[in-house]
């Protein structure tokens, strides 16, 4: 389904303040957004790194949050439960309406700052 690939331009120029030394090529591409990975075994071990990857991301806020907010094991199971739904959930929704990419929806890193510290102002923790 997609064209030709452009050939790879080559290393860079020197630049001035390289001392005259030639930088490494940038990386080329290996697929393109219509591309499908050949073979299926290498396409299968590309598909369970993205899953471990996602896997271990999503479940790890709940397990940061959990004890922070005085959770014992089986109310943080039930917090990485949740989690696990609502991100199958948004997913479901985002490949379906949204930009119909497999992207995963989870939780995000970015928010843990102003979670802890909406539990430390309130006193949670136990």
């Amino acid at each position: 389904m997609s064209g030709p690939r452009p050939p790879d331009a080559g290393p860079l120029p020197a630049s001035p303040d390289s001392g005259g030394r030639r930088r490494a090529a940038p990386p080329r591409v290996l697929y393109g957004v219509g591309d499908v990975p050949r073979p299926f075994p290498k396409a299968l071990g590309l598909g369970l790194q993205h899953v471990l990857t996602m896997f271990g991301a999503t479940a790890a806020v709940p397990l940061l949050l959990g004890p922070a907010m005085g959770m014992g094991p089986e109310e943080i199971a039930l917090l990485i439960s949740s989690v696990m739904v609502c991100s199958g959930i948004a997913t479901f929704l985002q490949v379906r309406f949204g930009t119909r990419l497999p992207i995963v929806q989870g939780v995000s890193f970015a928010f843990l700052g102003p979670f802890f510290a909406v539990i430390a102002a309130t006193g949670g923790g136990g």
